[in-house]
């Protein structure tokens, strides 16, 4: 298959309305995470990370719920392309359910063995005590934010990406007001530091759940299913769904493993190191949220396309997507660049530890194009195709083949630089995207799920 690109006013009509929302919404994800982040750090570095040590354990529950919606929600685009609402909201309930019980069995471990589970990362007992705390209280959230994520992937599947918008901007918003109150104590409330965080976030993440919800009903949108919709049985449509959906689900657990263990590298090297990697990471999601945007726009788009019966349309914007998510990536990485020598200066952290900051600000955004692409390929192209197999490989092999090894060897075995030790551990994003080309126009990716 060639890459024959065509940029018409129409495909960017769409593009904007579908990434634009998504982009916003990540965007501001990315900004309470900034400032949680920053107001975490001025307590020190081993409150800042004990707090990112914490949100290791959310990250892969995250791509885990992240894995679930994306697998199902190739179903719920391809049938919105054929208006099949029953359909939807049945994989919905499937959804739901593999959901809420791998959120709240990991909850469960987090109440149970928050020590074990933080020694993973490091054995700074400080930091992990701090942790502890951070955790017992966070993890309450995780079967709130399962259906709250499995809710907005129902809505941007079928077109509507600002009602997951709105809900968002009033759980963060919450999120800021009550963190502030409190980690410092104010208005008359004690200040209780990285257990006041948890608690804000509990809170507006619950908030966040009900809006979505009340949202889904009030407007009676396809995925707003009763429970008999959501929990009949259905052998048949249950094994086609996993048959797909199984190795998204596998690729985002697979893939958050391997990055919190990439990340316990750092942790390993010295708190301070860590401290700089949370830093720069939190930077770093601040701009790629435009990637993010672009990249769901792209599997919703291609997987309305297919469901549609239009399988020269998907071809086409598979092409467009490849030729314009480079381009997104390195003006990214400019402004990423020019932001590196100042940010970093705004925490309550040594000097050393801002130098380790801006320097791995420097290597995100010489990589940044090549992620762009990568991710455009493996959540929009690959997945909004249904050929998540192949996705599964060229991710997870990426982290557990080339980054997780090269930056464990370079960082913990050899000693390093830690700024070498992040270049080279981020390297598989520049083979992932040559791989992902190749598979693209290959054009094998391209699967109606529907017949």
């Amino acid at each position: 298959m060639k890459l024959k690109p065509r940029f018409t006013p129409p495909f960017f009509q769409i593009l904007l309305s579908l990434a634009l929302p998504i982009a916003a919404q990540s965007l501001l994800e990315s900004s309470v995470n900034f400032l949680d982040t920053f107001m975490i750090g001025q307590l020190g570095e081993e409150s800042l990370a004990a707090v990112a040590l914490g949100n290791q354990i959310y990250f892969i529950v995250l791509l885990m719920l992240f894995g679930i919606s994306s697998g199902v929600g190739i179903f719920v685009s391809q049938y919105w392309g054929k208006k099949d609402v029953p359909r939807i909201r049945q994989v919905m309930g499937i959804a739901l359910q593999l959901s809420l019980a791998g959120s709240g069995l990991i909850a469960l471990f987090a109440q149970l063995i928050p020590e074990e589970l933080l020694k993973i990362f490091t054995d700074d007992q400080r930091v992990i005590e701090l942790g502890v705390s951070y955790l017992r209280i966070a993890s309450i959230s995780y079967p709130l934010t399962s259906i709250s994520i499995n809710f907005a992937m129902g809505m941007r599947s079928c077109g509507e990406a600002r009602l997951p918008l709105v809900a968002t901007a009033a759980g963060l918003v919450i999120n800021v007001i009550l963190n502030y109150i409190l980690i410092f104590g104010q208005l008359g409330f004690p200040a209780l530091g990285v257990s006041g965080a948890a608690l804000g976030t509990l809170i507006a993440r619950f908030f966040q759940m009900l809006l979505i919800i009340r949202f889904a009903y009030a407007r009676k949108l396809p995925m707003a299913g009763s429970w008999k919709e959501f929990t009949a049985r259905d052998r048949l449509m249950f094994r086609k769904v996993m048959k797909t959906a199984f190795p998204v689900i596998l690729n985002e657990i697979g893939w958050s493993v391997g990055i919190s263990l990439f990340n316990a590298v750092f942790s390993r090297i010295g708190t301070d190191v860590f401290a700089a990697r949370n830093i720069a990471d939190t930077i770093f999601r601040l701009l790629l949220v435009f990637s993010i945007g672009v990249g769901n726009a792209c599997y919703i788009m291609i997987g309305n396309a297919i469901g549609s019966g239009r399988p020269r349309r998907a071809r086409t914007l598979a092409a467009n997507y490849t030729y314009l998510a480079p381009v997104l990536g390195g003006v990214t990485g400019i402004v990423l660049a020019g932001l590196a020598g100042i940010i970093p200066g705004f925490f309550n952290v040594s000097r050393e530890t801002q130098i380790h900051a801006r320097n791995f600000v420097y290597v995100i955004s010489l990589v940044l194009p090549f992620k762009s692409l990568s991710l455009v390929q493996i959540v929009g192209i690959l997945r909004g195709g249904g050929d998540t197999r192949f996705s599964l490989y060229l991710d997870v092999g990426g982290v557990w083949l080339i980054g997780l090894p090269l930056a464990y060897a370079s960082g913990l075995l050899f000693g390093w630089p830690p700024m070498l030790v992040f270049f080279l551990g981020s390297s598989e994003e520049i083979v992932k995207s040559v791989i992902g080309l190749w598979r693209t126009i290959q054009g094998k990716w391209l699967n109606d799920l529907t017949r």
